[in-house]
Order: C-alpha cells, then sequence, then structure tokens
C-alpha cells in the first residue's frame, strides 16, 4: 500500500493513514513552518519505505527515527531539514536508530546541512549509506552497533 504524508503530522493532507502503511512518500516543499520542529514517524511500526521530498521541514531541529522494526530504505531529499542561512542551533539532531531492518540510507545534497548531530545506531542490517556533498555540514556523526 503506498500513501504520502502522515496526517498526525498534518502539514500538507487531511488523509488519515491507516497504521499498517508501508510507504510514504513525503512530497517537495511542505512542512515548512515552525510547527513541525520534531518530526517522527513511528505511528507507523509497518513502515517498510519513507522518502522525505527535496525542500521539505525546512526549519524541523529533530528528525527522530527510531524503533521501526519494519523500515527498510529511508531517503532524504536535497535540502530537506535545512534552512538556509541558519544560526548556530546545537539542539538541531537526526537519529536513524534501533530500525533492524534498514538496508539503505540516502541523503541527498545539502540535507541536513545545519544540523549538529547525525546519529546512527542499531541498524545490523545496513548495506549502504550514501551521502552527497554538503550534507550534515557541521554534525559530528557516530555509527554504532550493538551486535558483535
Amino acid at each position: 500500500m503506498d500513501a504520502v504524508q502522515p496526517a498526525y503530522i498534518n502539514c500538507w493532507s487531511n488523509a488519515i493513514l491507516p497504521e499498517t502503511i508501508e510507504f510514504i512518500t513525503v512530497p517537495s516543499n511542505v512542512c515548512n513552518d515552525k510547527r513541525y520542529d520534531v518530526v517522527t514517524f513511528s505511528p507507523y511500526p509497518n513502515l517498510k519505505r519513507l522518502v522525505v521530498g527535496n525542500y521539505s521541514y525546512r526549519v524541523t531541529n529533530k528528525a527522530s527515527i527510531t524503533q521501526m522494526e519494519n523500515l527498510e530504505y529511508l531517503e532524504l531529499g536535497h535540502w530537506c531539514f535545512a534552512m538556509e542561512n541558519a544560526l548556530y542551533w546545537p539542539e538541531r539532531q537526526f537519529t536513524l536508530e534501533a530500525c533492524p531492518k534498514v538496508k539503505q540510507f540516502i541523503a541527498y545534497s545539502y540535507a541536513m546541512q545545519q544540523f549538529y548531530g547525525f546519529h546512527l545506531r542499531n541498524l545490523p542490517s545496513l548495506e549502504e549509506i550514501y551521502i552527497e556533498e554538503e550534507c550534515f555540514g557541521f554534525a559530528s556523526m557516530s555509527l554504532t552497533s550493538t551486535e558483535v
């Protein structure tokens, strides 16, 4: 089943999505006001594929994708979660954690450019990390696993 932006965030659609949804594509140029300071997709535990379009969530300070047992693929479009001319905001953080089936993480140019934390944790199936230029420009990166 394909769907678009979750209704609980309600930044561009009023559609009510079932928690059983498996694919979400957030369109480009949406969710760009201060109401979307923190973003999570955890209300959708069956989500397998998440794609965030270009220039979306430009003013978000925290993106947390955690404990999603079925997520396999995450793609961040160009300039998503990236505010132009941002000041130093150390609270801007990205976390992808405890998603045991994630195989691919892709971030296109300038995605989360002004984020100061970039954390990938406990992703035992991760096979590919693809990050283009100027992503996470101010972040220290941590890639950790409890797997031995």
